[in-house]
Order: C-alpha cells, then structure tokens, then sequence
C-alpha cells in the first residue's frame, strides 16, 4: 500500500510544521505520536482487524461544585467524557497500545464560576474541553520481562495516573519491568516529561513542578504481595529532590483486621530548583473488614516541609477534599463504610479527619475539620460496568486566611471490553 500523507490533514499539518520549524523538538514529538497513530490506523487498516487483541471504554459524566462561604467565586463544572483505549498484537512479542482521552462541556457549564478541574480553561479564564493523545507506546514482552518505551500510564506510589477527574496523568516514560515470580516484582522506569490530565501537549517534569527546564524523574522500586505485603520505592526528581518510600501492608489469613504503614523520606538533591525540601511523612491505618461492615482509624505526621506531589501521591490520609500534606501537619481520620444486605451493589461510607498545623512561625496555617459522605451504586444487576457515585464534604477551618465551603460530586461510569 502506498501512502501519501498528505492525505491525512493532521500529518500533512504536522510534518509542514516542523519542516518551517525543525529545530522545536516538542513539535517533533507531536508529530512522532500523530505518525505513530497513522501508521496503526491507516497503513495496516487490512490488517487491523486480526492485529487488533483488544481495547476498553470508560465512558465517564462527572459533575462537581464548591460553594465558598466567605464570598469567593464559586467553582462548577459539568462534563462528558472519558477514556479509549485500544490494543494492537503485530506480533507475539510485540504490543502497541493507544488511549483517547477527552472532556467535554457541551456547552452547559456557567462561566460566571470558576471553573473546577474536569474541564481546561481558556484565556478568559471559562470552561474549555480538551481532547488529547492519552497513551501512545511499543511495548516488548518476553517471559517475566516486560518492556514499554512512549506515552504511558506509570502506576506507582509517587509517580502514576492520579485518576480522580475526568481523565488521568500520562507520561513519556520508558519503564522496565520484572516479574520475579507470582507474588513479587522488581520496576525501572523514567519519565522525561508528563501530560498533565487536561493537557494537550506533555511538558518536562521539572516544569510541572514549578522549577522551568528539562529534568526528568526516575524510579525504581521493588513490590511483594501477600499476608505481609511490602512496597519498597526510591525516587530522584533531577536536580529537586530524592525520595525513599516504604509500605507495608498486614492482613492475617483468614481474619478480617488488617494494619497499614506508610513512610517517605526526602532529602533535597543537586541544584535545589525548587528549594529545600528535606522533609518526611509517615502513618499508619488499622481497620477491620466484614461482609457488610468496614471501619478504619488512621494517624499520620509530616516534617518540617510540605510534602509537595505533581504527579499522584500516596500520602497517608487523604479525603475527599484535603491531603494531609503540609509542614508540620498531624493528622487524624475515622471513617466507616457498609454495605446494606438488602440493596445489593449499594455502600455507604462516612468519615471525619482532624487536620493540626502549627500556630506561628514559618509553617502556620490554618486547622481544618472534613466530613464527609459517600454513597455509591454499582449496577451490576442491571448494566454489568456501570455505577453512579455521590460524594459531599464540608470543610471547617479554624485561623488566619480560613476558607470554609463545601464540595459535592457525582460520578456515572459506564466501562466495557472492546473486542
């Protein structure tokens, strides 16, 4: 098959870009990712049908709202939208694999309140949707070794997706990955840049920090499933900081308790481009866990630096609303959720965090108090993959520069296998 490419609008924009341009690298790689989906979906389209190993759909309309009480603009956003992804097996060691990510307004949003994180925003600063290349990588598999180079979605600790909007984080990234055996595995990667969840275009991780230029992140970590679960991680963010971080998680066999350790150390690294951030952060979660009845008591410290996270976290005590992240903070949270027996696929959960910062001094900040409540309804009964989701919070802060609102969420999802 013989392909002109100018054809295809979208690469015949793309390489004359770069031809006026050849010198911008960011365009370069725009336009490697566009030829990459070019070469899948219209140079093999007779074979695509037999390469094709399979794909998903998470199709997602999420509505959130903060009311502010001390007469602050308002946030509010409504959209539709979710994730595609697609599968391609040119051959038994080779996978390429793609994801489509978009959020869309439809035009109903108020432009009068800010806009919350579902939806880009424009120059005016109104709701704006976005669609963009979520995933666009080669991966290489052979026995336990499994090999991925391009856009991908990274899933550890400190570095993964975050995917708690419309869509998640991705990253240019290499990764290597060891399965040791069934229960343990051993992971190398580094990110060179990250396209953040309503971005078009990726940008170096070090900008996405705050810190300007083109420093990457590198990991590697070592993970081990089972009645003593163990996740040992060490992170270098080039020329910003180093983190170690270690979790353990305990659930006898055949009981219904369970206890979970967290514990990160950072120490500030090279240049310094944001800093000093030597600092730590540390909990600890018990619980117990029925059928129908779950409740859980968890505590959590941090140093004398914020615990600053651009792509995902894994900080002990997270809600709906705060992180127990900053300088200083000592935090508490009870939460308990059930499962009604007679409304199947239904569960309650309720929960209240306790949030102390210091008074005076560099690290004063406000004290908070968060409720909240969630109720969720998986549908499984009636349309297998789809579930509606209600949360709602009210946070209560106590000293200078307080801001005390609420925040109510809907999620509807609706995910299938494509095959």
């Amino acid at each position: 098959m013989k392909l002109n490419y100018r054809s295809l609008p979208h690469l015949s924009a793309c390489f004359d870009d770069v031809h006026r341009t050849h010198e911008n690298k960011k365009d370069m790689k725009y336009c490697i990712s566009v030829l990459l989906v070019g070469i899948v979906f219209v140079v093999i389209p007779a074979r695509a049908q037999s390469l094709f190993s399979g794909g998903s759909a998470d199709l997602r309309s999420y509505f959130f709202q903060r009311d502010f009480k001390d007469g602050r603009t308002d946030w509010e956003a409504f959209s539709v939208g979710g994730v595609l992804k697609g599968l391609l097996h040119p051959s038994e060691q080779i996978n390429l694999g793609m994801s489509l990510y978009t959020s869309q307004g439809l035009g109903l949003n108020d432009d009068s309140k800010d806009v919350y994180s579902l939806l880009a925003t424009d120059s005016a600063g109104d709701h704006k949707g976005y669609t963009s290349l979520g995933e666009a990588y080669i991966q290489a598999h052979y026995n336990s070794w499994i090999f991925r180079l391009g856009r991908q979605e990274i899933k550890t600790p400190w570095l993964n997706t975050h995917d708690v909007r419309m869509t998640p984080h991705s990253f240019d990234a290499v990764l290597l990955k060891w399965n040791v055996d069934q229960n343990s595995s051993i992971q190398l990667c580094h990110a060179v840049e990250m396209k953040t969840r309503t971005e078009k275009k990726s940008r170096p991780m070090s900008e996405v920090a705050g810190a300007g230029g083109d420093k990457g992140v590198s990991c590697l970590g070592y993970e081990q499933e089972g009645e003593l679960s163990v996740q040992l991680w060490g992170y270098r963010v080039h020329e910003l900081w180093d983190d170690l971080y270690m979790r353990l998680d305990y659930k006898p066999e055949g009981d219904n308790w369970y206890i979970v350790g967290r514990y990160l150390i950072r120490e500030s690294s090279g240049k310094q481009l944001v800093g000093i951030q030597d600092s730590w952060h540390g909990g600890i979660t018990a619980g117990h866990k029925t059928q129908y009845f779950e409740y859980a008591l968890s505590l959590s410290d941090t140093g004398n630096h914020t615990i600053r996270y651009h792509w995902g976290h894994a900080t002990a005590i997270a809600n709906q609303v705060m992180v127990a992240n900053r300088a200083e903070e000592q935090a508490i949270k009870l939460a308990v959720r059930f499962w009604p027996v007679v409304f199947p696929g239904v569960s309650f959960g309720l929960s209240y965090s306790l949030h102390d910062t210091p008074d005076s001094g560099g690290n004063q900040s406000v004290d908070l108090e968060e409720y909240n409540i969630d109720f969720k309804y998986i549908l499984n009964e009636w349309l297998p993959g789809a579930s509606l989701r209600l949360r709602h919070a009210y946070v209560n802060e106590d000293g200078l520069g307080e801001q005390d609102h609420t925040d109510s969420r809907m999620y509807l999802r609706y995910q299938f296998d494509l095959k």
